[in-house]
């Protein structure tokens, strides 16, 4: 039998273990953002030496392709927590008008994940990986993703110093200290070249109270923290890159991914994407994170995304296909159920202009019809709302893009 002094110490004990678990799984999630947005880039300028060096029959050319939208995942594949993501970013890319969006997604929103209900948007990679992590953002933000990029944070320090370091204007003094980790952050402000270990600290300190986000002010929208920061550095990094003098140092760089980096882009793809931005232009990129406050559910911690803030990010970053129409109707004759589940998907920002009754209540399945363009936006709700069939309609048949009949099924 322990005494209070030896279950208190025990309690502190494992606490301590705790936090350092934490701590490493909050400095892989680092890594892998930087090294999921680097990858990308060196992806592209592979297709481009890959290209000059020669490949017959293809003939790549920014007009046939259109605004890509690519999900990178800095998958924490460490001891603690394999299977989950704890970096998560949308990069838009737009070739023809040499544009490029970037929207940062906390790990810890709330989302719905397709046949999981709601969670963390972290959780997604660990129950059906990539894939369903695409799915789930594609919820999220009402636009297809077509590829993913996933990475782990190896070689970091050695790709910063490969490039011979980057440069960026420190914002303020940085100084923080973590013997557990052997930790010591000393970074004085003002415009300098970071190396890689000082570029690591750059992007892990967080000894500001505000941690990885927090909104700093509500009436302009303006969030703060060491995921800002992140910003700032991919940024710093991506103007690196773009450098005459990095051309040369591709080839080492790309030696540091081969082992780190997985992705389901079609290797004329990357091609196509490298030969159109290779003259980007930096001031023609937007970075953005997915508005929201911190708060709980039960016990639970959340970043709570504002669905209307998050129209307008989506609409300036990726420029979407309008809004979905949706009508929904009852099928089943319960009463009220066609307003909850209009209600619902109005949340989840699709346009509701009709809700009603169908011609008849007897309906055993719920049923989600869609015009010929519409399917995705169709599957997607058949998610949402627990729906195994999906039908194409005639153009003429509907006056919306999407008709749901609700059915005996239904699960609310």
């Amino acid at each position: 039998m322990l005494s209070p002094e030896e279950v208190a110490q025990k309690k502190k004990e494992m606490e301590m273990k705790r936090e350092l678990k934490r701590e490493k799984r909050r400095r892989r999630s680092l890594f892998a953002l930087i090294v999921g947005i680097l990858a990308l880039v060196l992806t592209i300028g592979t297709a481009i030496i890959t290209y000059k060096r020669g490949i017959k029959g293809v003939q790549p050319g920014a007009g046939d392709v259109g605004r890509t939208n690519i999900l990178i995942l800095g998958a924490d594949t460490g001891e603690y927590d394999p299977g989950r993501t704890d970096t998560i970013i949308l990069i838009s890319l737009d070739p023809k008008e040499k544009e490029v969006g970037i929207l940062s997604v906390p790990r810890d929103t709330r989302v719905i994940i397709p046949g999981r209900g709601y969670n963390r948007i972290n959780t997604a990679y660990a129950f059906g990986g990539p894939q369903l992590t695409k799915r789930t953002m594609e919820m999220l933000l009402g636009i297809d993703v077509d590829y993913y990029v996933v990475v782990d944070f190896a070689g970091f320090e050695h790709i910063v110093d490969t490039l011979g370091g980057v440069e960026i204007d420190v914002e303020k003094r940085m100084k923080y200290r973590d013997r557990a980790q052997g930790l010591y952050i000393d970074l004085q402000p003002g415009r300098q070249v970071l190396d890689g270990r000082r570029a690591l600290h750059y992007i892990r300190y967080r000894a500001d109270g505000l941690g990885d986000i927090s909104l700093i002010d509500p009436v302009q929208g303006l969030y703060g923290g060491r995921i800002q920061r992140q910003q700032r550095f991919l940024e710093a990094l991506a103007r690196e890159l773009l450098k005459p003098a990095a051309i040369a140092k591709i080839p080492a760089l790309i030696d540091e991914f081969r082992s780190t980096v997985q992705t389901d882009m079609p290797a004329q793809t990357m091609l196509k994407l490298g030969l159109a931005l290779r003259d980007m232009d930096m001031d023609r990129v937007q970075a953005q994170v997915v508005p929201g406050v911190g708060g709980k559910i039960g016990s639970a911690s959340y970043w709570l995304a504002d669905q209307e803030q998050l129209k307008t990010v989506v609409q300036d970053l990726f420029h979407p296909t309008p809004a979905v129409t949706v009508q929904v109707l009852n099928g089943n004759g319960q009463s009220g159920v066609a307003r909850q589940v209009a209600d619902s998907l109005q949340g989840q920002g699709y346009n509701v202009v009709t809700v009603g009754n169908a011609a008849r209540f007897d309906y055993q399945q719920t049923e989600v019809h869609f015009r010929l363009d519409r399917e995705h936006a169709a599957r997607c709700i058949a998610d949402l709302i627990h729906s195994q069939v999906v039908i194409q309609a005639s153009p003429e048949d509907f006056e919306t893009d999407v008709v749901v009949i609700l059915g005996k099924d239904l699960r609310l």
